[in-house]
């Protein structure tokens, strides 16, 4: 799945649990809601855009930050 430059996509929570998925997130991902969650599993989040608020488990997959790269009120774990 993406999330192309000047797109702005919210959810409550996402989970990448398979090692073959590939997040990738070039616009805005807003985690809002009861969870406020993104885990990942397995699989790879490909970051280059921002991901806003909330909470990012990183939980055996992998994080791939890339310059200008934004992570804006988020706990990491």
């Amino acid at each position: 799945m993406s999330i192309g430059g000047g797109e702005t996509i919210t959810v409550d929570s996402a989970l990448l649990n398979n090692s073959s998925a590939t997040l990738s997130v070039a616009g805005t991902l807003a985690l809002g809601g009861t969870l406020d969650l993104l885990t990942v599993q397995a699989g790879t989040l490909s970051l280059s855009g921002t991901v806003q608020g909330g909470t990012i488990a990183a939980a055996g997959g992998t994080v791939a930050v890339q310059n200008g790269a934004v992570l804006s009120g988020i706990t990491y774990l």
